[in-house]
């Protein structure tokens, strides 16, 4: 952020000083004429190496150097998440959804089909994250390559499947079940005796993959920086600002994303609402190693 600032000249007169009357001091000159002459001359000189006089100067040069410099540095090096039309890389262009102004009912303490424990709740969250919500994708080769880092080693789908060979899916339902196995690490009382969920995995296994979710969802949080306004008010019997977590957001269509997740489903084959045919999970080709390490 670029600030004006007023320059002052403390300590010393100003030219505004100067033209309202101020005096330099009087002196009797400590030697002769010619000395004089000399010492004027010298007195010119000093002042014109002196870099104090020709300060401006170097300030504009030095700021015309820099700015050149970045608009060179922009024009030549460009950022390597460039953005192919202003909003997402080109591959998340292909994907657009559709938004909506959504209010998130936030209120301290209110129950949903997502929250708390049982059959009924798990069922609701494997709804939004598990096939047909959130099934595998088929993607292009240049989807593929701008997307994944390690560049080698792709893992393939039958051709003709979806739009694309190489498998995907949308990190929006990763999200999604890093939220729901957080749920499920907050009430290990009941889900470590549940099979499908932490029953017979160790410490080390559990919180390896809590932590793992912490870390994708603080870095999804910053990422997308949601600026929607959490206002607060005065309550009752409450001597601090109460804030109000019922907030206005601008939401992708949850249903037209979902929509579009089944029509590119790699895993089975729609029709209407219905599974009429699931293809086969991809097999590892024999004779392959792969990376070294998970990316």
């Amino acid at each position: 952020m670029l600030h004006k600032f007023h320059q002052h000249c403390p300590g010393m007169p100003c030219a505004r000083d100067l033209k309202s009357g101020f005096k330099m001091p009087t002196y009797t000159p400590l030697f002769n004429n010619d000395e004089k002459e000399d010492h004027e001359s010298t007195t010119v000189l000093i002042r014109q190496y002196n870099p104090l006089y020709s300060l401006p100067l170097f300030i504009f040069t030095l700021l015309l150097t820099n700015l050149t410099t970045i608009v060179i540095f922009l024009a030549i090096f460009k950022p390597s998440c460039e953005l192919s039309n202003g909003l997402y890389p080109a591959a998340q262009s292909n994907y657009e959804v559709p938004t909506e102004i959504r209010r998130f009912k936030g209120s301290f303490g209110l129950q949903s089909e997502f929250t708390g424990i049982g059959p009924e709740v798990d069922a609701a969250w494997n709804n939004i994250t598990e096939a047909p919500t959130g099934g595998a994708i088929g993607i292009t080769d240049s989807e593929w390559l701008e997307s994944n880092s390690e560049g080698e080693f792709a893992v393939l789908v039958d051709e003709g499947v979806g739009h694309g060979k190489h498998l995907a899916s949308f990190d929006v339902f990763h999200q999604l079940h890093c939220v729901d196995l957080l749920r499920k690490g907050i009430r290990r009382d009941y889900y470590d005796k549940h099979e499908g969920s932490f029953a017979g995995a160790s410490e080390k296994i559990v919180h390896g993959h809590l932590e793992h979710c912490v870390e994708i969802l603080r870095q999804t949080l910053m990422c997308h920086g949601d600026t929607s306004l959490l206002t607060y008010n005065w309550v009752k019997g409450r001597e601090m600002p109460y804030p109000n977590f019922n907030t206005l957001h601008v939401c992708k269509d949850w249903d037209a994303l979902v929509r579009m997740n089944r029509k590119l489903d790699v895993s089975r084959q729609w029709l209407g609402s219905s599974a009429v045919k699931e293809y086969r999970s991809p097999t590892k080709p024999k004779g392959l190693v792969g990376l070294k390490t998970p990316p």
